[in-house]
């Protein structure tokens, strides 16, 4: 049985400008998605007192160690944060040690707590 031509051209083709419309907007979600899901799988997050915090994460080629790769490190921990309903009035890390895991792959651990907390 032949299949039917309008289902035998291409997705993009067949639906046209609304079809590429639904699908940028999908990637742009999964993109979004992408570090909620690595704050979750590829973070440890954990409170050690009152107002304070130990947070672990990772350089790894996605992450580098320059200045992109930490805004995504500390936007994971901002989320921590506030899942945590943690240091609303802002944050300071208190140390930052990395471990080097496998040459492309470095643990690092922060040490923060919140802004007021002495």
């Amino acid at each position: 049985m032949p299949i039917p031509l309008d289902l035998a051209q291409p997705v993009l083709e067949r639906g046209g400008i609304q079809m590429r419309f639904w699908a940028i907007g999908a990637a742009l979600l999964l993109s979004g998605c992408m570090q909620t899901m690595d704050r979750v799988t590829a973070t440890d997050f954990e409170p050690t007192g009152p107002g304070r915090f130990k947070f672990k994460t990772l350089i790894a080629p996605q992450y580098p160690d320059n200045e992109s790769g930490e805004a995504s490190r500390m936007e994971m921990l901002q989320g921590w944060l506030t899942n945590n309903s943690m240091c609303g009035t802002g944050y300071e890390i208190v140390s930052r040690q990395g471990v080097k895991r496998t040459p492309f792959v470095t643990d690092v651990y922060y040490h923060g707590k919140c802004k007021g907390v002495v």
